[in-house]
């Protein structure tokens, strides 16, 4: 994965950083993309140490199969979530 920086330009000059701020500071995408993964990898720890409690209406996603398939659709390889 790369990593992209905000242009100084792009920070309003009231910054507490300054011209600092855009160097610091990593891209939107590249913050989404990272929460993502850690959400994802959250998810998957809670469900396999059983810690998921699903309604009636979502039991099914208590299987395994089931529950792997339905993060894979939400969370698919080209970081878009549907």
């Amino acid at each position: 994965m790369s990593i992209a920086w905000c242009p100084p330009e792009s920070l309003a000059r009231s910054h507490p950083l300054g011209p600092l701020a855009g160097q610091l500071l990593p891209a939107q995408s590249v913050l989404r993309k990272v929460f993502r993964g850690k959400f994802v990898a959250a998810l998957r720890q809670a469900f396999q140490n059983g810690e998921l409690r699903f309604p009636e209406n979502l039991k099914l996603l208590s299987e395994p199969k089931i529950f792997a398939a339905w993060l894979r659709h939400c969370f698919d390889k080209t970081g878009s979530s549907t």
